[in-house]
């Protein structure tokens, strides 16, 4: 379950981590199909739809985050921080 469908209020902060599809795709063949055993196959027929998904429901909320962190390629970029220190 995505904590992002629940209520703000429940909530003291709230951060947003983008990876890009590339990443996103390369991290889960290493996951999935040597720590899970699942094969490429039925990796590669599942991640398109899923990324769609994702990109539909998923990242046009980031702007509603407190902090947004990109990690695409690794690289770790504060995007957004509205918190106040």
């Amino acid at each position: 379950m995505s904590t992002t469908f629940l209520e703000d209020q429940l909530f003291d902060l709230s951060i947003y981590i983008y990876t890009d599809e590339r990443t996103e795709l390369a991290r889960r063949m290493e996951r999935d199909v040597k720590d899970r055993e699942r094969s490429s196959e039925a990796l590669l027929s599942s991640h398109h739809q899923r990324r769609i998904q994702y990109e539909l429901f998923m990242h046009e909320k980031r702007h509603e985050f407190d902090i947004v962190i990109d990690d695409t390629d690794g690289r770790y970029i504060i995007e957004k921080n509205d918190v106040m220190m």
